[in-house]
């Protein structure tokens, strides 16, 4: 079962690698760049390995391992510690995820992004710049609030209520 589907990842991330762009790659094993197969300035789309730490310019497919980090990542990445100081679309689950800004969901014990969210942040810890969507933690905050917060401290600085307990909600 895993070989058939490490196959079909790799054979998608070959299927749809533009032939005219030798930097976009289905595959890319890391332990530490640049000990890795290929260099941080490439594209990867298909299936990323972090044993334990891997950085790339962009990841499309799957973003796998300890520490998984690219500027940019189209990905459902799963990694104790997620690092995207672009823009990620997508799922991200870990213990601890820090993104630039999200569209997608975040799952983890402690979520950061340092500018927007269009999706949801479910964790411990939830903190975004402006929120477009749900959290749901012990702990959320965020500036700008569009949409609903869940958690022990609900706190948005632009809501009607800048903080709460159990529920928070801004339109």
């Amino acid at each position: 079962m895993k070989r058939s589907l490490f196959a079909l990842v790799a054979l998608l991330g070959v299927l749809t690698a533009r032939a005219d762009d030798p930097a976009l790659v289905p595959l890319q094993l890391s332990i530490c760049p640049p000990v890795q197969l290929m260099q941080e300035d490439t594209d990867i789309i298909g299936l990323k390995l972090n044993l334990p730490y891997g950085y790339n310019r962009s990841v499309r497919g799957f973003d796998l391992g300890v520490v998984g980090g690219a500027e940019n990542c189209e990905a459902i990445q799963i990694n104790l510690f997620n690092i995207v100081p672009g823009r990620a679309r997508g799922l991200s689950g870990g213990l601890i995820n820090l993104m630039g800004s999200c569209e997608g969901v975040q799952v983890g014990t402690f979520n950061f992004i340092e500018e927007d969210l269009v999706g949801m942040q479910v964790g411990t810890l939830n903190v975004a710049r402006k929120v477009t969507g749900v959290q749901i933690g012990l702990v959320n905050y965020c500036d700008e609030l569009w949409g609903m917060q869940f958690g022990l401290a609900n706190i948005a600085g632009d809501a009607p209520l800048p903080f709460t307990v159990l529920v928070n909600a801004s339109f």
